[in-house]
C-alpha cells in the first residue's frame, strides 16, 4: 500500500476526538514558527498599490466594508478593550496577550490562534503604508475601536493625510431617525451604509490631532490594564473583575427556576452594556445563585 493511501486510512479510523486532538498538536507545533514567520515576512514588503487605505476594527465590520468599497482594507479583527495591550504591536507583546486568553478565557472553536495572525498580519500591512497614501480610520466611539485607532497611529509611519470616519456620527448624517445608542460598534452597520458613509466629506485629521492620537496610542501600548471601557466621552480603566457583580445581579432578575441558560445570561448582559468587550470577556460565573 502507498504511504498517501495507508495515511488516509490512517486518517479514517481516527475518531472523532482523536481527530481533534491531532490538529491541535499540529497548531500547537505552528506556534513555534511563528515569530519566524512574522520576522520573515518583515523583510519583504510590498507597497499597497492604492490611493487610499482604509483601517478597520472588529471581524464583522471587516466583512462588511469590504463589501462596501473597493479600496484596499486592512482588518484588525481583535476587541482592544479587554486583554493586554502592552506592546501588542510586536511579536512578545501580541504572545503576551494570547497566553493571557489561553489562561483565562474559553475557545471552544480554537480561534485565538487564527486571531494572533490576522492581527500580526495587520500590523505587519501598516508597515507597507507610504507617506504618499491616504489612511482612512473607520471608528465607532467605544473603547475598543477608539484605542485600536490610537494603536494604530502610533504604529504607523508618517503619512500626510489621515481621515476619521465617526461610524455612530455618520449613521446619524444619513439616517432620519436616530436611536439612541446606535450604533455600539462599526459592525453594527450594513455595508449599504457604510458605502454612504464612505462618500460623506471628511476633512482630514490635523497634525496636531494626529498627534495626540499617538500620543494615546503610546500611553495604552504602555498599559499593564485588562480592561478598558468608555466612561463619557474618555477611556477609563477598570478591574478585570469590575462587570461581575453586573453579570450576577443579571442572573438573579432572570433567574425563575434554579437554573439560569447561560446564553440567555450573555445575551442580556451583551445587550445591556453600553460599551464593547466582546462575547468572549464574558465569565458568566455562576447559573444558580441563592
Amino acid at each position: 500500500m502507498e504511504k498517501s493511501q495507508l495515511m488516509k486510512q490512517k486518517i479514517d479510523e481516527l475518531s472523532e476526538m482523536q481527530a481533534k486532538n491531532l490538529l491541535l498538536d499540529l497548531f500547537s507545533e505552528l506556534d513555534e514558527t511563528d515569530e519566524l514567520w512574522f520576522e520573515d515576512h518583515l523583510k519583504h514588503q510590498q507597497i499597497l498599490h492604492t490611493k487610499t487605505v482604509h483601517i478597520v476594527f472588529g471581524r464583522t465590520a471587516s466583512q462588511s466594508l469590504k463589501q462596501a468599497i473597493d479600496e484596499h482594507v486592512i482588518a484588525f479583527p481583535d476587541v482592544l478593550s479587554m486583554g493586554p495591550i502592552r506592546e501588542v504591536n510586536t511579536w512578545k507583546g501580541m504572545e503576551a496577550r494570547f497566553h493571557w486568553f489561553k489562561e483565562n478565557l474559553t475557545d471552544p472553536y480554537n480561534e485565538f490562534k487564527k486571531m494572533k495572525r490576522h492581527m500580526m498580519q495587520s500590523f505587519r500591512d501598516l508597515r507597507r503604508i507610504t507617506p504618499e497614501q491616504e489612511v482612512v480610520l473607520w471608528v465607532c466611539p467605544n473603547a475598543a475601536e477608539r484605542i485600536g485607532a490610537a494603536i494604530v497611529l502610533a504604529t504607523l509611519g508618517n503619512v500626510q493625510t489621515v481621515k476619521w470616519i465617526n461610524t455612530y456620527e455618520a449613521y446619524r448624517q444619513i439616517e432620519q431617525h436616530d436611536i439612541p445608542g446606535f450604533p455600539r460598534t462599526t459592525g453594527e452597520v450594513t455595508p449599504e451604509l457604510l458605502s454612504e458613509m464612505n462618500k460623506l466629506s471628511i476633512e482630514a485629521l490635523s497634525e496636531e490631532e494626529v498627534e495626540t492620537l499617538k500620543e494615546q496610542g503610546n500611553h495604552w501600548l504602555e498599559s499593564d490594564s485588562l480592561l478598558r471601557l468608555k466612561d463619557g466621552e474618555d477611556v477609563q480603566i477598570y478591574e478585570v473583575d469590575s462587570l461581575d457583580a453586573f453579570i450576577i445581579e443579571t442572573v438573579q432578575t432572570m433567574q425563575q427556576d434554579d437554573f439560569v441558560s447561560a446564553g440567555l445570561v450573555l445575551g442580556e448582559v451583551y445587550g445591556s452594556l453600553t460599551d464593547y468587550t466582546g462575547d468572549a470577556f464574558f465569565r458568566i460565573p455562576v447559573t444558580h445563585v441563592d
